[in-house]
């Protein structure tokens, strides 16, 4: 049961583009940004393009076993979209359901042979592969990032390509099985609905590639731990040379709730990371920096209340006039929690307490500015 001509002209585009969207992909994202996801991805493209040049053999050679065997490990890679999303995403891959998901779709389309009954097994086992993009879109539309433009043509794609298959199903209730005939345009709109799934995924994933996960930018609880004991020790040694010019400061993104939920995840990612790089370019190298989360920076400094305030009117004024490629509709500020050992001490847990009540006022005073506690504040 050979394709027709212009199936066959279809599989030859297919095996041109998933072989373009392969090197892409291993080129654009594996290589440079290797990880689990963009290497379930990888071996996804790579899948699709052995199947697609070796259905396009079985054609030409009227292999039909060899198609059907070749088609199964198609619609099989729809699978590795969702697992290298998981991936992405920091959950688990579930990479190990790859197996059993070929295995039974190999059995579906081989098993009922040139009999008519093959045209509920196609559908069957095109619905079975459809799984996976329902599963795709509805992780990506759980997601802050589907805003991003880039996403969006994977997602409108991935639902489609289940509606598709559940139509096909349902049509395939009212229409009994024949000799092969029934599924002339439902093939052709699988492959060509296939070549714009390949070309979308390409796109999303090697931008998805170069973002940073929100969990990935998170700092270790043990980054923080490290900044503590250091900071810990520096004051100890600066209280026992009765050094007074020393200050610690609290930096704060303000209105953190509604920039996230206006900016997304990696939007969001980007921000803080901004003001994470405009705080270490600022302050000098001998002071100590540490991150209680993203968009919250501790900062330890061996300087005069004079150098201070000029090095936190510099922070400031940097963060409030951010407008790179991920600044949202909302102004983004800071503001920043001072104390002065002089003031509140020398003991680490004791200033961190004071300047994060400190930062606290500044931004119930509208942000954009910085609170410096006194003796007053701490009686």
């Amino acid at each position: 049961m050979p394709w027709p001509t212009s199936l066959e002209s279809i599989a030859i585009a297919q095996a041109v583009v998933t072989t373009l969207g392969t090197v892409l992909v291993v080129g654009l994202a594996f290589l440079p940004h290797p990880s689990r996801a963009t290497l379930l991805w990888s071996i996804g493209f790579l899948v699709a393009t052995v199947s697609v040049v070796l259905a396009v053999m079985a054609t030409i050679g009227d292999a039909e076993p060899l198609r059907r065997v070749t088609l199964a490990g198609l619609l099989s890679c729809s699978f590795f979209a969702w697992s290298g999303l998981r991936a992405w995403r920091g959950a688990r891959s579930l990479a190990w359901l790859y197996a059993p998901t070929l295995v039974a779709l190999v059995l579906i389309l081989v098993v009922p042979g040139d009999t008519r009954w093959f045209s509920v097994a196609f559908r069957v086992a095109f619905l079975v592969s459809a799984v996976f993009p329902a599963l795709t879109a509805w992780d990506l539309w759980r997601m802050p990032e589907r805003r991003d433009l880039l996403l969006q043509p994977l997602l409108i794609t991935s639902a489609s390509y289940a509606v598709f298959a559940v139509a096909g199903a349902v049509a395939g209730v009212f229409y009994p099985p024949t000799d092969g005939d029934d599924l002339a345009l439902v093939r052709t709109l699988n492959a060509l609905g296939m070549l714009i799934y390949v070309i979308c995924l390409a796109v999303s994933i090697v931008w998805l590639s170069q973002q940073r996960r929100p969990s990935a930018a998170r700092p270790p609880i043990a980054e923080w731990t490290r900044f503590r004991d250091v900071a810990r020790d520096r004051l100890a040694r600066a209280e026992a040379a009765d050094e007074e010019a020393w200050a610690l400061l609290v930096i704060r993104l303000d209105d953190e709730a509604n920039v996230r939920a206006a900016a997304g995840n990696l939007s969001y990612a980007h921000i803080t990371a901004e003001i994470d790089a405009h705080v270490r370019r600022i302050f000098p190298a001998d002071a100590d920096i540490g991150r209680q989360a993203a968009g919250r920076i501790v900062v330890l400094v061996p300087r005069s209340t004079v150098v201070i305030r000029e090095l936190v009117r510099r922070l400031l004024t940097a963060i409030s006039g951010y407008d790179g490629p991920y600044q949202t509709m909302l102004q983004n500020s800071a503001s920043v929690g001072w104390v002065s050992v002089d003031v509140g001490g020398y003991d680490f847990s004791a200033l961190l307490g004071a300047a994060t009540m400190a930062v606290e006022r500044a931004e119930s005073a509208g942000g954009d500015r910085w609170y410096r506690v006194s003796s007053a504040d701490l009686d």
